[in-house]
């Protein structure tokens, strides 16, 4: 009977230093918006480039499996995206990333008319998916631009 209490011990032991090995202690990355430009802009549907700068202030390289990110200019919902562009970032390195996004042109008109007289204020929100992790790194980030189409 010691012997089975010794050796759940050791496996839940175990079991515990591979959670926390799996699971990480990542902190989460920052990301910014680096540049927007025009891709396609037809009547239904918008398509733009983003270019993220993505800073990893980890210790280790993060391996970046996926990506879904939402972009909300003057706090309307302006374009959204996923990639599974796979990215490995070093340690205390960035990069800047080009992914796509879509809009619609009820959001866009009402921009263009603010935009040609003052910054837009955005956000840019999204969850990091990592490679061979299940954990989902959110992020969140606020700031200005000019869109100049």
């Amino acid at each position: 009977m010691k012997k089975i209490k010794v050796i759940g011990i050791i496996f839940f032991t175990l079991w515990l230093s591979a959670c926390s090995y799996f699971a990480g202690e990542f902190k989460t990355p920052h990301v910014s918006l680096a540049g927007i430009s025009p891709i396609a802009l037809g009547l239904f549907e918008q398509r733009f480039k983003l270019k993220l700068r993505v800073q990893n202030p980890n210790d280790a390289a993060l391996s970046i499996k996926g990506i879904q990110y939402f972009l909300d200019v003057e706090g309307r919902k302006f374009a959204h995206g996923v990639s599974d562009q796979e990215i490995s970032i070093p340690e205390f390195g960035e990069q800047v990333i080009s992914l796509p996004v879509s809009s619609n042109l009820s959001v866009l008109l009402p921009l263009l008319k603010k935009a040609r007289h003052e910054k837009l204020n955005y956000e840019l929100t999204g969850d990091i998916q990592l490679a061979n992790q299940i954990m989902k790194l959110p992020f969140s980030y606020k700031g200005k631009f000019d869109l100049k189409l």
